[in-house]
């Protein structure tokens, strides 16, 4: 399949967690086969703790938006 479409860095996405705030930029958004894919793209010895937060709200978010 060939990407239509492709964002780097498309939006900021600020929320809230256990009364706490924060944000999170994914790397990209793009439109492949009729549908769009939201993506962060890091090594995983780069990944830290709080990053698996902010991934599954990117995540909530994508699916909220189908």
């Amino acid at each position: 399949m060939r990407a239509s479409e492709v964002l780097s860095q498309p939006f900021r996405l600020d929320f809230e967690h256990a009364g706490r705030h924060a944000w999170h930029i994914p790397d990209f958004l793009g439109v492949i086969g009729g549908g769009m894919w939201l993506t962060d793209v890091r090594p995983m010895e780069l990944i830290k703790e709080g990053d698996a937060l902010k991934f599954a709200a990117a995540g909530e978010v994508a699916a909220a938006c189908g």
